[in-house]
Formats: structure tokens, sequence, C-alpha cells
């Protein structure tokens, strides 16, 4: 699912009381996928090192003894190694927040399955403040306090590296 879909989603099914307007919603999409990618790289759009390791003939780590003429998995290690020395590994993603050409990017189920709540916390919290500060103009304040949904948030956000991190197992 494109980003550009997720937010219009979003608006299609928008909660009640919601006073976030695109710009808002996409910033806080960006955000999640931002955090998202700081444990995994997401599948459909592969960091210059994933790029780099696919372009090797072999993968060193799972090639047939002698295909390298390594003799033991430390020289595979290192031939890995140097195929990603001074590349990104994670998925670029600009500073802007903006989901447009390169930036739109398509999430699988599984990354749209983690992303997803995290991103609605980043809007349900954003909205709360919102809330929360027309308090001023005299507004009453209904739903959960930005405290309550920060502690939500925290808990998100330490689930996301468990669900998100993926390791491939070699056998030596």
């Amino acid at each position: 699912m494109l980003l550009s879909a997720v937010v219009t989603a979003y608006f299609g099914a928008l909660p009640l009381g919601i006073v976030l307007d695109e710009e808002q919603v996409t910033r806080n999409l960006k955000k999640a996928v931002r955090y998202y990618c700081g444990f995994a790289t997401l599948a459909n759009s592969p960091s210059a090192a994933d790029v780099a390791l696919a372009a090797l003939p072999v993968d060193p780590l799972t090639a047939p003894r002698g295909e390298y003429r390594l003799g033991d998995t430390a020289a595979a290690y290192w031939l890995r190694a140097n195929a990603v020395a001074g590349k990104d590994v994670h998925t670029t993603i600009s500073a802007d927040n903006t989901v447009t050409d390169d930036q739109d990017f398509d999430l699988t189920p599984s990354e749209h399955s983690i992303i997803e709540p995290l991103f609605r916390l980043y809007c349900e919290w954003e909205n709360a403040q919102a809330i929360q500060v027309s308090r001023a103009n005299g507004h009453e304040a209904w739903g959960r306090e930005p405290s309550e949904i920060q502690s939500d948030i925290t808990l998100a956000e330490e689930n996301v590296e468990g669900k998100a991190w993926f390791e491939e197992v070699y056998t030596i």
C-alpha cells in the first residue's frame, strides 16, 4: 500500500473529532515510517547496502565451500562487509514530509501492520494536543489526554524493534 493511499484511507475513515489536516497526517505517517526504518529496510525500497549485496554473484555466506576460494566463515564475512562498506544500511527517507515520487513508498502488508498502529497513535497524540490547546478559547476538551497517548506511543515504539527486526539464519 502506497503511503499516499494510507493517508487517503485515513481521511476516508476519518475518526470523529480529528482536527488535523493532510499535511499533519502525512508528517505523522513519515515519522512512523522513519521510526520503523531504524530497525528494518522497506522491502520495496532497498538500502544501498542491500543493492550492493544483491550485486554480488553469490552470497559468500551461503555459497558452496570454495565458490570464492574462501576456507572459512570469517573470510566470507569480510567479503560481505567490503561489499557494503560505506553504504547506507537503511531505506533513504528524505527530511521533508511529502509522499510524492520516490518518497511514496510501497509498504508490504507486514510493514503496514507494524507502522499503522504507531502512525495512528502519532495522529491521536497531535490531535489531543490541538484539542488541549483549544481550552484557552473556552472549549471543553474531550478524549484521551496527550500524556495517556504518549505512554501508548512509548510502548508501541518499544515493540517495533522486535516486530521489524529480521536476520536470516545461516547454518555453519
